[in-house]
């Protein structure tokens, strides 16, 4: 019985030789690098660079604004009606 032969045995490293070093390697691991792009200028006015709202949003602002009137209306009206007394002498 032969004594099973290494697949890395014609591949052994030399003394100081980097195991991840190939001669194939590129430079730049992450590839080829492009010259930045100049930046562009936003001509939009203040107004234009808001964001739009969404129909969702529109309808809570609307929901809470008519639950928080309808309250003060409320109390407005019994306070009308002598309902609550603020301690008046």
């Amino acid at each position: 019985a032969s004594p099973a032969a290494s697949p890395f045995a014609d591949a052994a490293p030399k003394a100081g030789a980097s195991p991840f070093a190939s001669a194939g390697a590129a430079a730049n691991p992450f590839g080829e690098t492009k010259p930045a792009k100049a930046p562009v200028e936003d001509t939009r006015t203040a107004w234009e660079k808001l964001p739009k709202p969404a129909m969702a949003q529109v309808v809570i602002v609307l929901s809470f604004t008519t639950i928080i009137s309808l309250m003060l209306a409320t109390f407005w009206v019994v306070v009308q009606l002598g309902g609550v007394s603020f301690n008046d002498s």
